[in-house]
């Protein structure tokens, strides 16, 4: 019984990897063009959906604004910009204290 249930289970699982191969074969040749990812358009189709994005973004910006909304919940709250603590680190540490000779 046990061997059984072992031997579906194992069946199962081959299946799957078999699919999940295929899957990513299939990515890989390139037979998904139609989908437009971003891997697959060119740079020109990507500026002209990157400039569609803008336009739409700054209607809604316009809109926002115009219905009363001020620019914290924009940005979509307090504390949602937060300091780079590496950077800032690094900047302290190199505009150290100057020695004159």
């Amino acid at each position: 019984m046990s061997l059984e249930l072992l031997g579906h289970v194992w069946l199962v699982i081959a299946a799957a990897t078999i699919y999940y191969s295929c899957r990513a074969t299939w990515r890989d040749w390139h037979y998904n063009k139609g989908t437009t990812t971003g891997d697959n358009m060119t740079k020109k189709e990507r500026k002209a959906q990157l400039k569609t994005l803008k336009a739409v973004r700054g209607v809604e910006r316009e809109a926002h604004f115009a219905n009363g909304g001020d620019l914290v919940a924009w940005r979509g709250g307090t504390r949602t910009v937060t300091a780079d603590r590496k950077k800032k680190k690094n900047k302290r540490a190199c505009r150290g204290k100057w020695e004159q000779e």
